[in-house]
């Protein structure tokens, strides 16, 4: 496995550094740790494992995987910078739900379990951060679950790409190049199709010019035509 290199050694860029989530753009100010480069494919926790710290996203995209008992490893969420990870097992001291993979290149903040406990008790403003980080949260998976049991696939396929936009910071409105680090079939089980429906409606939305596939990317025409919620 790749070691983390400190950031004093070595800035792995990517095209994933604009890409902030809004809300926590002050940033987390408690982790003063020097951030660490990570390179992608590193395992930052595993599912089932003692969480023993927190990891703060400057940088990259990560993804939360889970394997399920009959052997079927599924992909839950993907994270990105201003987003910390582990947190919640961590305050209620139980083991990793998933597993935390770099996706891409990542910078990445780390603080002890133990440490990050007394902080959360006695810093308001990190408390109140995390409040806010974890009704997020909440409030994006009832509207996931909404979308799945109620929106036709096409449209949850591309509020996805534009959710991806949006979180990945790319400002442009046409011709957005869309960098794909997911596999297909990752893809696919994020709104929950399979990966042969997810490659019939990419062609069909190539055919509309709505999209162009690329090598390990797409190039969006115009981020109007996707669909959003009204």
């Amino acid at each position: 496995m790749s070691r983390p290199v400190h950031s004093k050694e070595k800035d792995y860029g990517n095209n994933f550094n604009s890409g902030t989530n809004s809300d926590f753009s002050e940033g987390w100010k408690e982790f003063e740790t020097p951030w660490q480069a990570y390179p992608t494919g590193v395992e930052l926790f595993s599912q089932g494992r003692t969480a023993q710290e927190v990891f703060c996203i400057d940088s990259g995209v990560v993804k939360l995987l889970r394997l399920e008992s009959d052997g079927q490893e599924l992909i839950v969420d993907l994270r990105f910078p201003d987003w910390l990870m582990g947190a919640a097992s961590v305050i209620v001291q139980e083991p990793h739900p998933v597993t935390a993979v770099t996706l891409t290149p990542c910078r990445l903040r780390r603080m002890p379990a133990s440490v990050f406990r007394y902080l959360v008790k006695s810093d308001v403003q990190l408390s109140w951060r995390l409040h806010r980080m974890h009704s997020r949260s909440v409030y994006d998976q009832v509207n996931r679950i909404s979308q799945l049991a109620c929106l036709p696939a096409r449209h949850r396929i591309e509020y996805f790409f534009r959710q991806l936009i949006s979180a990945l910071g790319l400002k442009q409105q046409k011709d957005i190049t869309l960098p794909l680090p997911l596999k297909n079939s990752e893809i696919a089980a994020l709104v929950a199709v399979t990966p042969e429906y997810f490659s019939r409606m990419l062609k069909e939305m190539q055919r509309e010019k709505v999209i162009r596939i690329g090598k390990g990317h797409l190039t969006i025409s115009d981020v109007q035509k996707l669909w959003r919620p009204l």
